[in-house]
C-alpha cells in the first residue's frame, strides 16, 4: 500500500495534496482541487507509465486475497454437500447469513458506508439535492445471492484484461465496485488500496462530477480506516473530504448542503474517536444544524439521516461527559425512529431497537435504573422478534443488548437475572466467534472480560480468573494476526487481568500483567497521545498501586507522580471528566509521600529546630 500511495502521489503531483504525503513532497493544498483539470505534459508520461503499473500491481495483490477467499468458500461448500440435502440447504442460509453479519461497530460504519450509496442521485439532475452521483453504474457484477468473492473475481478478470489505462470512467466505476465487494468481503486492506487509486484517479481528472466522487470515495476510506483503528489516516481523509465539499458549497450552498452535513459526520466520528471533543461535538453540532435544515425542508428524504446524526451526537456527548446533552439528542432521536416506524411498520425496526439500547445506556447514567431496564428490555423483545422472523440476523444485536441488559440488571441488584443475562449473551458470542471468528472473535473477547467483572463482583474469584485468562488467550491471538487493531484491546485486558490476579493474591503476576499493559499503552500514547493520553493516566496510577503494594514505594511515587502531571493536564482540558481521576490520584500520592517521609526516604524532611 506504501509502494502504491507514493507512486500516486507521483502521479498527483500539481493537483492536490493527498492525505498520504510524505511530509518532504510539496505539494498544494487540496483546496486548490476547485481548479480546472491538471494539464498534464510529456514529462508526465513516464509518472503515468509508473502509477499504472502500480494499479496492475495492487490489484494482483487484490486478486490473490480474492482467490484465497473463493477456495475457502468453496471448501465449506463442499463439506456441506456431503450432508443430506435438506440439511446442507439449511446450513447454506445460515451461511449466507453469518457472512452478513458484522460486529456493532462495524454495523455502526456499514451504515454510515451504507448512507453515501443513499446519496447517489446525480448532482446535475434537475432534481439535485447535492447529492454525491453515482454516475449510473451498471450493477451487473452484485448479483443477488452471488458470494462477493466470485463477484470481485469476475470483476478483476474484467479490469485486468483492459489493454487501455486505468483512467476512464469504466475502470473508475468497476473500481469502486470492487471496493464495495472486497469490503463485503471482510478485505478492508485490500479495499482500501483500491480506494487510494480511485482518489487519486478523481484527484487527477479534477472536474465537478469528479470532486463529488472523490469526497464520497474520501469518506467511504476514511471509514474503512477507522474500523481498522488506523484514526489519523482516517480523520485526514474526513478532513480532505470536508474542505473539498466546503470549496464547492461557497458557490452553490443549497447544492452541496446534503455531502456537506455526511462530511461532518464523518470527522466527529473521527475526532471524538482520537480523544478531541472539543473539535467533534464542533463537528457533530454542524451537521445537526444541517440536517435540520434539510428536514425541515424535506422531511421525507432526510428524517432517517437526522434521526442517525442525533444518535452519533449523543455518543459524542456522552463520550465527553455531557449526559445531559446526549440524553436529550437520544430522546429526540428516539422519538423521530418512533414515528418513522409507525408510519413504516415494517422498516427501521432494527434502528428502533438500537435507539432504545443507547437510550437505557443514558438513562441508566442519571440513576433511572426501572426505566433503562424498560427501555432495554423493549429493546431486547424487538430483536426477538426480528431474529425470528429471520433467523441469524440479529443474533449480533441480541448478543449485545443481552449484555446491556445484564448491567442495568446488576445496577438493580438483580444479581441472578444479570448472570442469566449475560450467560446468554455469552453462548451467542460462543457461537457466533466459532463461525466467524476473524469477525467475532474480540467480540467474545469483550464479553469474557465483563463476565469476569460480575464474577469477581460475586466473589467467584477462580471463575474470574479462569474467565479472564481466556480473553487474555484470544487477545493475544487476535493481536499475532492483526496488531494494529488489537493492540489497545490486548492492554485494556491486562489492566483487568492484573486487578484479578492481585484479588487472589498473586500479586507478582498482577505487578508483570500491568507491567505489560503500560509498555503497550506507552507505545500507542507516542503514536496517538489524544487518543490514548488518559489510558496512559490511568495505567501509570495502576502500576504505582502495584509497585506500592510490593513494597516498591520509591518506584511507586515515581510512576504516581507521572500519573499526576497527566491528569492535571487531562483536568485543565476537560475538568468534568477527570475531576475524580485527579482527585483519587492526589490522595494517593498524599499516601506515598507519608511513606518515604516515614521511611527516612529522599522525600523525607527533617524538622527544622526551633529558635
Amino acid at each position: 500500500v506504501q509502494i502504491t500511495s507514493a507512486l500516486v502521489l507521483g502521479f498527483d503531483h500539481g493537483t492536490t495534496q493527498s492525505f498520504a504525503a510524505p511530509s518532504e513532497t510539496a505539494l498544494p493544498s487540496s483546496t486548490t482541487a476547485t481548479a480546472g483539470p491538471h494539464k498534464s505534459s510529456n514529462a508526465d508520461h513516464p509518472s503515468r507509465e509508473r502509477f499504472q503499473d502500480s494499479i496492475r500491481q495492487s490489484l494482483q495483490q487484490v486478486s490473490t486475497a480474492v482467490e484465497i477467499e473463493m477456495e475457502s468458500v468453496m471448501v465449506v461448500e463442499r463439506a456441506e454437500t456431503e450432508q443430506d440435502n435438506a440439511e446442507g440447504q439449511a446450513r447454506t442460509t445460515d451461511q449466507q447469513a453469518l457472512r452478513a453479519l458484522v460486529t456493532q461497530n462495524q454495523k455502526r460504519l456499514l451504515r454510515y458506508r451504507k448512507g453515501l450509496q443513499d446519496l447517489s442521485l446525480h448532482y446535475h439532475s434537475e432534481s439535485s439535492n447535492g447529492m454525491l452521483s453515482d454516475d449510473g453504474e451498471d450493477n451487473s457484477y452484485v448479483e443477488k445471492g452471488t458470494d462477493p468473492a466470485l463477484s470481485a473475481s469476475k470483476l478483476l478478470i474484467d479490469i485486468c484484461a483492459e489493454s487501455q489505462p486505468l483512467t476512464g470512467d469504466w475502470a473508475l466505476k468497476k473500481l469502486r465496485k470492487l471496493a464495495g465487494l472486497l469490503d463485503e468481503m471482510d478485505q478492508s486492506k485490500h479495499a482500501i488500496t483500491v480506494l487510494h487509486i480511485v482518489a487519486a484517479l478523481y484527484r487527477s481528472r479534477n472536474t465537478e462530477a469528479d470532486r463529488n466522487q472523490l469526497c464520497r470515495a474520501l469518506l467511504y476510506l476514511s471509514s474503512l480506516l477507522l474500523s481498522l483503528a488506523r484514526r489519523e489516516e482516517a480523520l485526514t481523509a474526513s478532513e480532505e473530504a470536508v474542505t473539498i465539499v466546503e470549496t464547492m458549497a461557497e458557490l452553490e450552498s443549497e447544492r452541496y448542503k446534503a455531502h456537506l452535513a455526511a462530511a461532518l459526520k464523518m470527522k466527529s466520528i473521527c475526532k471524538s474517536d482520537i480523544g478531541d471533543a472539543d473539535s467533534a461535538i464542533k463537528a457533530a453540532e454542524r451537521a445537526v444544524s444541517i440536517y435540520r435544515y434539510l428536514h425541515t425542508n424535506r422531511p421525507a428524504d432526510f428524517e432517517t439521516a437526522l434521526a442517525g446524526m442525533l444518535m452519533e451526537y449523543s455518543i459524542i456527548l456522552s463520550k465527553d461527559r455531557q449526559k445531559e446533552g446526549a440524553l436529550q439528542a437520544n430522546e429526540e432521536c428516539l422519538r423521530m425512529y418512533r414515528s418513522m416506524h409507525t408510519k413504516r411498520s415494517t422498516e427501521l425496526e432494527a434502528e428502533l431497537a438500537e435507539a432504545l439500547c443507547s437510550y437505557s445506556i443514558r438513562l441508566s447514567e442519571f440513576g433511572r435504573i426501572i426505566e433503562a431496564l424498560q427501555a432495554i428490555e423493549e429493546s431486547i423483545a424487538m430483536q426477538q422478534v426480528l431474529d425470528e422472523m429471520q433467523p441469524g440476523h440479529f443474533t449480533v444485536h441480541l448478543a449485545w443488548g443481552f449484555t446491556h441488559y445484564s448491567t442495568q440488571l446488576f445496577k438493580a441488584n438483580r444479581y441472578e437475572d444479570g448472570m442469566e443475562a449475560l450467560e446468554e449473551s455469552l453462548s451467542m458470542r460462543r457461537f457466533l466467534s466459532q463461525e466467524r471468528p476473524s469477525r467475532f472473535l474480540a467480540d467474545l473477547a469483550w464479553t469474557l472480560a465483563s463476565y469476569s467483572m460480575r464474577l469477581d463482583k460475586l466473589g467467584r474469584r477462580k471463575d474470574a480468573l479462569e474467565a479472564i485468562e481466556e480473553s487474555l488467550k484470544i487477545r493475544r491471538t487476535l493481536l499475532a494476526a492483526r496488531p494494529e487493531i488489537s493492540c489497545a484491546d490486548l492492554a485494556w485486558t491486562l489492566g483487568m487481568y492484573s486487578t484479578i490476579l492481585s484479588k487472589v493474591r498473586r500479586h507478582g503476576e498482577a505487578l508483570a500483567a500491568i507491567a505489560e499493559c503500560l509498555r503497550i499503552r506507552r507505545s500507542l500514547h507516542l503514536r496517538q497521545p489524544a487518543a490514548f493520553e488518559a489510558n496512559l493516566a490511568s495505567t501509570t496510577f495502576s502500576y504505582s498501586s502495584h509497585l506500592a503494594r510490593a513494597g516498591r514505594v520509591e518506584e511507586a511515587m515515581r510512576a504516581c507522580e507521572e500519573s499526576l502531571m497527566l491528569y492535571e493536564t487531562l483536568y485543565e482540558a476537560r475538568p468534568q471528566v477527570h475531576e475524580l481521576d485527579l482527585a483519587n490520584t492526589r490522595s494517593h500520592h498524599a499516601t506515598l509521600l507519608k511513606r518515604l517521609r516515614g521511611n527516612g526516604g529522599p522525600y523525607w524532611r527533617r524538622e527544622e529546630p526551633s529558635s
